[in-house]
């Protein structure tokens, strides 16, 4: 994948809906790292740039006010319906669902989304993985303060790899997921 207009667009936007964002953990980084990391690690392993973008813009539309018709006016339909795979809610944030209802829909989407909201969703997975182990390893009480109960989180990971593999089946990406969900496996048993 090479640079286009389009993707610095998507970048400038990724940046500014997420400017007052921070990940998840002991260190508060700003989020754009986060999508950045997507971006980087997919484009070498897709040509197709609205598979890039959607992976700048995959939390926009459950975390920040970015409306889905806003998404689809500024970078089209495929961009929208890769992104829509990857959601767990939509909707108005103060009426969104408990995080369990929220996982449950994101794993039955999985099941149907389109394969390249597949490739999004392994780039994120890995990369949540791979930032947790990086910061918790040795440190179990720290992350279950910031995350909770690891077994729950694990179990997700599990459920989505089972999907993302069988709907993937030989992508080589998987195999990065399978090493890191294996490090949190341990990172959970210790």
């Amino acid at each position: 994948m090479t640079y286009s207009p389009r993707v610095e667009r998507a970048i400038k936007l990724a940046a500014w809906l997420h400017r007052d964002q921070v990940r998840k953990g002991r260190i508060s980084y700003p989020y754009i790292t986060h999508l950045m990391s997507l971006a980087l690690m997919l484009r070498d392993y897709t040509d197709d740039e609205d598979v890039i973008i959607a992976a700048l813009l995959h939390d926009a539309l459950e975390d920040t006010v970015f409306t889905e018709a806003e998404l689809q006016e500024e970078f089209g339909d495929h961009v929208l319906a890769i992104v829509l795979g990857v959601s767990e809610w939509t909707g108005d944030y103060a009426q969104r669902p408990s995080l369990e209802v929220r996982r449950a829909r994101y794993v039955a989407q999985l099941k149907k989304a389109p394969l390249e909201s597949l490739l999004v969703s392994l780039a994120d997975k890995i990369h949540n993985l791979r930032s947790m182990v990086e910061e918790y390893d040795g440190r179990p009480e720290d992350f279950a303060r910031d995350f909770g109960k690891a077994d729950t989180r694990l179990h997700f990971y599990q459920e989505i790899g089972t999907i993302l593999r069988e709907r993937l089946e030989t992508h080589p990406l998987l195999s990065s997921f399978d090493d890191a969900l294996s490090e949190f496996r341990a990172l959970c048993a210790k």
